[in-house]
């Protein structure tokens, strides 16, 4: 978002206008509580504070910092596709180990049998620690880490691309026509 001439930068606000700042995009506060955090007088009344919150919060120049910054956090379509193409790509066994069995009667090592683990940190190491979805463990304390689904991730990629469509998004024309179709009818205006 390109600055217009004169608008104010983060640092260039005032002290309890960058704290509102940070309570709004960092902190996740609304105006009010935003308002309060920044040290600002709150004034007699909830309402008249609720006011004057709202009046800082469009004040030309932290309104620019806030959408500047909360612009900065939200993921790119791009970003999200390039995500769900690595998901769609991942294959686990780049970060599998196995810790091979010993035959007892032989000695040898057993690859094929033994146990496997997933070296977290390599997976990280590779940038791909985003593709663990969850790490827990059962009742016998048994570590267990579930990864993004690669087949979900395909179907988002192909749908994104245009490769299929669904028989309901076929019908109407489309997935944005299906879209408008329901917002029809969920609005009423369905003669």
């Amino acid at each position: 978002m390109p600055r217009k001439r004169g608008l104010k930068t983060y640092a260039e606000l005032k002290p309890k206008q960058r704290k509102f700042v940070d309570g709004v995009v960092e902190g996740g506060l609304n105006n009010t509580a935003a308002y309060e955090a920044a040290g600002y007088y709150c004034g007699p009344s909830r309402n008249a504070m609720n006011v004057s919150a709202h009046k800082v919060r469009y004040n030309e120049h932290v309104d620019y910092v806030i959408r500047e910054r909360l612009n900065k956090l939200v993921m790119s379509k791009e970003e999200a596709l390039a995500r769900q193409t690595a998901a769609g790509r991942f294959d686990v066994s780049e970060a599998l180990e196995v810790d091979p069995l010993v035959c007892p009667h032989c000695e040898q090592e057993i690859f094929e049998e033994g146990h496997a683990r997933i070296n977290v940190k390599k997976l990280k190491e590779m940038g791909l620690g985003h593709q663990i979805k969850k790490i827990s463990t059962d009742r016998n304390g048994n570590q267990i880490i579930e990864f993004r689904d690669v087949d979900q991730a395909q179907d988002r990629i192909l749908r994104a691309q245009g490769a299929y469509t669904t028989k309901a998004e076929e019908e109407v024309g489309g997935l944005a026509a299906l879209m408008s179709r329901a917002l029809q009818v969920s609005s009423g205006e369905d003669g």
